[in-house]
């Protein structure tokens, strides 16, 4: 479902802006200010002056998307995997992409201390996502790392180019250094920066009658700067007139203006809101089973006490509730410590947003309706929040970013017609040593979800009948299992469809229609033939974009174009679907509710009785997913009588961590045989279900 050289690029729309990077106050710019770089290194280049080196097990990913340099990128998911570039010059950039696969990476220049770089991020788009500092002229070497960790399940890192920088060489001095987390670009002459920024003009002048709060500093890489002049930023002092660049934890001094440096920012990318359980849209969930949604919160998705079924997720104009909205029906009540940042940022809604460095702090959405979406920065600043409903459980949400980008933070289940709060809370922890949350506006839906149920006028079903009939036919533990497989690879026809019938078990085969014809994909023969021997096929679109990226119409015909290609090849019409990428909106599952009884996404989790048909949850399986992980899923789903959904991509060469090897396969089929469990497609699980 996401690299692979026959899938073109899903996110051509997305435009990266770059501004002005200054060093030493004297290095060449573009005719828009941007600075100029004496070479651009394609991640191919292995010799020469300027060049890169690698170890460990990387993929080269050509025509994967056309907005990468020269249409090519290179990505690893194997820990302590490295890339090297080795370049001659004063100052370099290493550009790639922030995804939903995103791990971090650990950067280090000429064999320094190493800094995390977080590539994660829930919309995909090429950035800078580290740069040196300004180094003395000659040869130094930069490293990326593979290091296994992530703030979201995945441990996958990319490199895409580099921009080398010959101008403004400098002499190192003696000064203490900075070393924190956070890509940076440069470092201003004549001061000592105290949060150089990958944003677009997003200097953050204070106005707020609230209390300033402290915000750490955020760099790339240790930096060494002769200072005269110390940059202004939101501070603990009590001053609210200064204008100040990015929170830092300095004590500086009032009415000082300094913008931050900047290398690119992704677009404003507020996304609708999805029916989702976890943090963000579409981030590619981890194989432990700890990360992955729990019963209890799958139940929130559509509670109800009568045989009521999930309505489609919202669909419509929101309600748009601004961070300064203090009363009425929807509103926000804050307590701790706040700093309203108006004119911060032109994107902002309303021109203005609020964060908070305090632990303990909390933004509380007051909202009538059936769910809610929380909007705001992913940035260098970034920390933890956590998100609770109707002071239910909280889950955590990383705001760290390399460049900022305006995004959806949290979206709620979708919930019962009526009163509900959300609370946002700076938990004080962060992957990249910042603890800053903030939060721009919230989108309240009104339509859709699971209407309210009053005192019944009809007899309900008993909780023992009720829990009866949400499973029939399940077996051990009242638990179901499905196996489903993405992109329609010839290795799952191969080597998982033979190990499938061999133990009895049917499989769910999501096509791209425009894949047949494609080398190492079905051929509408063995779509026939899977369909003939009883297996599900579904429909994964046309040609896999992204669906939250095009407009309803086009969104339409990648469904309907691929039913009818599917049809005419297999034979059967697809009832379920599966979003490329798991993204999906209210328009887009409108739109699938239109086609299909069910869609799948890729948000970790295990489905109960009501699942939200048109975002259902899965157990994503990586390379390095065992048996013994298989068998812990199937123990948490028969303790809660849930549905697993295990997603596959490759059976058979493990080129990337969505692939695994037959032998691998085969022993999570082991697995579930000894579990007792009782496999199903996707639609017959449904249908069991009673949907």
């Amino acid at each position: 479902m996401r690299r692979t050289t026959r899938i073109t690029a899903w996110i051509s729309g997305l435009t990266v802006a770059v501004t002005t990077m200054v060093v030493g106050g004297v290095m060449a710019t573009d005719a828009e200010g941007a600075p100029t770089p004496s070479a651009t290194v394609d991640e191919k280049v292995t010799s020469g002056t300027n060049k890169f080196a690698y170890t460990g097990t990387w993929v080269d990913c050509g025509g994967c998307n056309s907005g990468a340099y020269q249409n090519s990128f290179k990505y690893s998911a194997a820990t302590g995997a490295t890339v090297t570039l080795t370049f001659t010059g004063t100052q370099a950039t290493l550009y790639g992409y922030k995804e939903q696969w995103g791990g971090i990476a650990a950067a280090s220049v000429d064999g320094g201390t190493a800094v995390d770089v977080d590539l994660y991020s829930a919309v995909q788009y090429n950035t800078g996502i580290f740069a040196t500092p300004i180094l003395a002229s000659g040869v130094h070497t930069v490293k990326l790392t593979v290091t296994g960790r992530s703030s979201n399940g995945s441990k996958t890192i990319n490199i895409d180019k580099a921009d080398i920088f010959t101008s403004s060489p400098v002499t190192p001095t003696p000064t203490p250094t900075t070393t924190t987390t956070a890509p940076t670009t440069t470092t201003p002459s004549s001061t000592t920066t105290t949060a150089p920024t990958t944003t677009t003009s997003t200097t953050k002048p204070t106005s707020s009658t609230t209390t300033t709060t402290t915000a750490p500093t955020t760099t790339t890489a240790p930096t060494t700067t002769s200072s005269s002049t110390t940059t202004s930023a939101p501070t603990t002092s009590s001053t609210t007139s200064s204008t100040t660049t990015a929170p830092t934890s300095s004590t500086t001094t009032s009415s000082t203006t300094t913008t931050a440096p900047t290398t690119a920012t992704a677009p404003t990318t507020t996304t609708a809101p999805t029916t989702t359980t976890t943090t963000t849209s579409s981030t590619k969930p981890s194989t432990s089973t700890t990360t992955t949604s729990s019963s209890t919160t799958t139940s929130t998705t559509a509670p109800t006490t009568t045989t009521t079924t999930t309505s489609a997720p919202p669909s419509g104009p929101p309600s748009s509730v601004d961070d300064g909205d203090l009363s009425g029906t929807n509103h926000f009540a804050y307590t701790g410590s706040w700093t309203t940042c108006g004119g911060c940022n032109s994107g902002a809604y309303n021109d203005s947003f609020r964060y908070s460095g305090t632990v303990g702090s909390q933004a509380i959405l007051t909202f009538t309706g059936t769910q809610a979406t929380l909007s705001g920065y992913k940035e260098q600043w970034g920390g933890i929040g956590s998100a609770s409903v109707d002071g239910g459980a909280a889950v955590d949400v990383n705001l760290y970013s390399a460049s900022q980008v305006l995004t959806a933070l949290y979206t709620t289940p979708i919930l019962p017609s009526g009163p509900h709060t959300l609370t946002w809370t700076v938990t004080g922890r962060s992957t990249s040593g910042n603890g800053t949350i903030n939060i721009d506006k919230a989108d309240v839906y009104t339509s859709g979800g699971v209407p309210v149920t009053s005192t019944p006028t009809t007899p309900t079903t008993s909780t023992t009948t009720t829990t009866s009939s949400s499973n029939p036919g399940g077996g051990a533990g009242g638990a179901m299992l499905s196996f489903s497989f993405d992109d329609s690879q010839q290795g799952q026809y191969d080597n998982a469809r033979p190990v499938l019938h061999q133990n009895g078990y049917l499989g769910t085969y999501y096509v791209i229609s425009d894949s047949f014809g494609w080398s190492d994909h079905f051929t509408p023969a063995e779509a026939k033939t899977l369909a003939g021997e009883g297996d599900e096929i579904g429909n994964h679109t046309r040609d896999h974009p992204d669906m939250t990226s095009l407009s309803a119409s086009d969104a339409e015909k990648e469904f309907t174009d691929s039913q009818a290609v599917i049809k005419s090849a297999s034979g059967v019409t697809p009832v379920t679907c599966a979003y490329p990428m798991g993204r999906t909106n209210g328009t887009v599952s409108g739109i699938a509710a239109k086609y299909f009884k069910a869609c799948r996404g890729t948000n970790g989790g295990q489905n109960g009785a009501n699942p939200d048909l048109y975002n259902l949850l899965v157990y994503y399986v990586h390379s390095d997913t065992t048996g013994a992980d298989i068998t812990s899923a199937i123990n948490q789903a028969k303790g809660s009588k849930a549905w697993v959904i295990l997603v596959y991509h490759g059976v058979g060469s493990v080129l990337s961590d969505e692939d695994v090897s037959p032998s691998t396969f085969a022993s999570h089929v082991a697995a579930v045989k000894a579990s007792g469990v009782t496999v199903k497609t996707v639609s017959g699980a449904l249908t069991a279900l009673g949907h």
